[in-house]
């Protein structure tokens, strides 16, 4: 039997199924609709067809996560460039703080059987970033708009974005079902505080 947690940035349910159930039969089980997103099993984007395959198909024996990212323009970027890895924000430096500041809440990503423990979290540092399986930690790039960003040095391998997916897919895919709804709270933010200053005035 096979423990999958299935969902998105909003809800994630975990459930045990047999190796031969197939992916599309495990999202209906757990009610999750797949058709509104782009779906990653372990952090490795699913095919066209894929859903229809069935968790043996893919050597899924123990654990994994079947979590559904919502298609958008603007989405975190990874970049490989020559033997450092380089993992560009979304949001701008400068919204990540504020929203660290005002909506702190909404940067930890929160999961397991109850829905309420948390499995991820997105920050900031004035150090140099850091990226894992249980969050990450944006510095600022002095580049043009202030991005958000971590670099990390890869080791040599044969097949850089196999070892990327491997060791690094489930936390780009957590992060990125983070930032899906940060434009949003930013906006809200700056709404509230707009509202606030148009309280005060100067005699």
């Amino acid at each position: 039997m096979i423990k999958v947690t299935i969902g998105n940035n909003i809800s994630r349910k975990a459930l045990i199924v047999s190796e031969t159930m197939t992916l599309k039969e495990a999202c209906n089980q757990a009610e999750f609709d797949y058709t509104k997103t782009s779906m990653n099993l372990d952090g490795t984007t699913l095919a066209p067809g894929d859903i229809n395959k069935t968790f043996a198909d893919f050597g899924v024996t123990d654990t994994c996560y079947l979590l559904g990212v919502a298609k958008a323009d603007n989405a975190v970027k990874v970049t490989v460039a020559g033997d450092a890895m380089v993992v560009t924000s979304a949001i701008k430096f400068d919204d990540l703080k504020t929203v660290e500041k005002y909506r702190p809440e909404t940067l930890t990503l929160k999961g397991g059987e109850d829905g309420k423990e948390d499995i991820f979290k997105v920050g900031t540092t004035k150090g140099a970033g850091s990226i894992n399986t249980y969050g990450v930690s944006f510095k600022e790039s002095r580049g043009d708009g202030h991005f958000a960003q971590i670099t990390v040095m890869l080791p040599s391998v044969d097949d850089v974005k196999e070892y990327i997916s491997d060791k690094y897919g489930v936390a780009i895919i957590n992060l990125g079902a983070i930032e899906e709804s940060l434009p949003s709270v930013v906006a809200g933010i700056n709404e509230e505080k707009a509202r606030i200053q148009s309280f005060i005035s100067f005699e």
